[in-house]
């Protein structure tokens, strides 16, 4: 082989891996991008089909089951709202485009612990509410993808421990 069929052959490899980026970016964006839509109409929904949440206290909340790999991997169980009052803790979403969640956890047996970042599966910060037999994690609703949501998820942990973990 010359140097020219060499050259080329480089030039053609460097070609097609930078396509395959630039493919794979544009995939990601909108991939990103239906998934934020799919979470402001799940909001939405919540506050259409219960216009009273919009008086109380209400955080914009993503919801998983469990913490695990697998989970962790897919992304999040729920989208919606995170309503806190001194009687307890409610939350109102969607989870995938029409399954309705629907989660309450009395004051009287509520637990809730920070757990900030949990690596590798998330960049957010998460908070888990425990009432006696099941684990509910929730993180705050951004917008943002990649970027960290200490502040927010920290004053909904702040905001249940100051209602209704007296």
């Amino acid at each position: 082989m010359t140097n020219d069929n060499v050259n080329t052959l480089l030039l053609s490899d460097i070609a097609i891996i930078s396509s395959l980026i630039i493919i794979a970016i544009i995939l990601a964006f909108i991939y990103f991008t239906g998934k934020r839509k799919f979470i402001r109409e799940a909001q939405k929904k919540v506050l259409v089909q219960n216009p009273g949440l919009i008086s109380q206290m209400a955080f914009p909340a993503r919801y998983k089951r469990s913490l695990s790999f697998i989970t962790g991997l897919i992304g999040m169980s729920g989208s919606g709202i995170l309503t806190v009052a001194p009687e307890g803790v409610q939350y109102m979403g969607y989870r995938g485009q029409t399954t309705p969640v629907n989660l309450s956890v009395n004051a009287d047996i509520l637990q809730v612990t920070w757990l900030g970042k949990v690596l590798p599966l998330s960049c957010k910060y998460w908070l888990v509410v425990r009432n006696e037999s099941e684990n509910y994690y929730f993180t705050a609703e951004t917008g943002k993808i990649f970027a960290g949501n200490l502040e927010e998820t920290k004053e909904i942990y702040d905001y249940i421990c100051s209602q209704v973990c007296k």
